[in-house]
């Protein structure tokens, strides 16, 4: 649930934007094109006004846990077990059925979110 909590805060410090901003919308919050550039003089991710360092998404080998930020995931975070169908990230369980993509809404679902075809959809950077 810490790993929910976080991703919360996270999405709570990227500022929604307008349509007509050429920005990437991601359910209710929008990425400009510039959130994911890696910019050489600083060698760090920008994923809105949040910067990441290379070595956040680094698998160190002696504790075996994948580093993304200052939040550390066991390998078994991503493990799907065969015994119960389910995804597991973290403490968050997600069912096959929760990144089905159903044809009659058009949306996709992620647990009990449901995000538009075009929430990933990243527009042509303006001229």
């Amino acid at each position: 649930m810490r790993f929910a909590a976080t991703l919360l805060a996270l999405a709570g410090l990227v500022v929604a934007a307008p349509v007509t901003d050429n920005r990437t919308n991601i359910g209710y919050i929008q990425l400009s094109n510039s959130d994911f550039v890696k910019p050489e003089n600083n060698k760090r991710t920008q994923i809105g006004n949040i910067q990441l360092s290379d070595s956040d998404f680094v698998k160190p080998e002696n504790n075996k846990r994948t580093q993304i930020g200052n939040i550390q995931l066991s390998d078994f975070d991503f493990v799907k077990p065969e015994n119960n169908k389910r995804t597991q990230i973290g403490n968050i369980q997600l069912s096959n059925s929760d990144f089905v993509k159903p044809e009659n809404n058009k949306r996709t679902s992620i647990g009990n979110l449901q995000l538009a075809n075009t929430n990933f959809v990243e527009p042509k950077p303006s001229t």
